[in-house]
């Protein structure tokens, strides 16, 4: 299940995908580590970094 890139989202937005990820863990083993490789984490982080730059 792709999620789209987080980029123009907004904090609250990063938070749901992040969260999403670390549960579907719970019910998929492997759930985190095919998310990674994705890039959906590292581009929920890189865009709360930007977030964190804009405040």
């Amino acid at each position: 299940m792709p999620f789209p890139d987080p980029t123009p989202e907004d904090l609250a937005t990063v938070r749901k995908v992040l969260t999403t990820v670390v549960r579907g863990e719970r019910f998929c083993d492997g759930y985190i580590e095919s998310m990674l490789d994705a890039g959906v984490v590292r581009a929920a982080v890189r865009r709360l970094k930007e977030l964190a730059e804009l405040s």
